[in-house]
């Protein structure tokens, strides 16, 4: 009977913790901005951002933030390269009005890439 009780306790437990331990958490990186690029509609200033998004795939939230608050919202693709990029990296490309409109950011030791499409909507 004791058993039982354990073995019961036991297999609570292990429903109580599964859902969290299949919960991904936010992943998050720091990246800084030489010059100001526009992301979508929205000008993202020059400076040291946190990103943060969730999961993979199409349509991603993406946020900028800087001293804790989010300066820009947006999605995003976050994509899985073949392997991790060798250091930081912000690509942009300079639209026809020149500016900077950012394209993808890499990140260091990381397979996960960020890209963002010319009609992506920033907030």
């Amino acid at each position: 009977m004791k058993s039982d009780k354990y073995l019961s306790l036991a297999a609570a437990f292990v429903l109580l913790l599964t859902p969290a331990a299949l919960a991904k958490s936010k992943d998050e990186h720091s990246m800084k901005l030489d010059e100001p690029v526009q992301v979508g509609s929205a000008q993202l200033p020059a400076g040291n951002y946190k990103v943060e998004w969730q999961g993979m795939g199409e349509a991603v939230p993406i946020k900028f933030l800087r001293d804790g608050k989010t300066v820009l919202s947006t999605t995003g693709q976050v994509v899985e390269k073949d392997k991790p990029a060798e250091a930081d990296q912000v690509m942009m490309q300079e639209t026809k009005s020149k500016h900077e409109r950012l394209e993808e950011i890499d990140f260091g030791h990381r397979r996960e890439a960020l890209l963002f499409s010319p009609h992506t909507r920033g907030m």
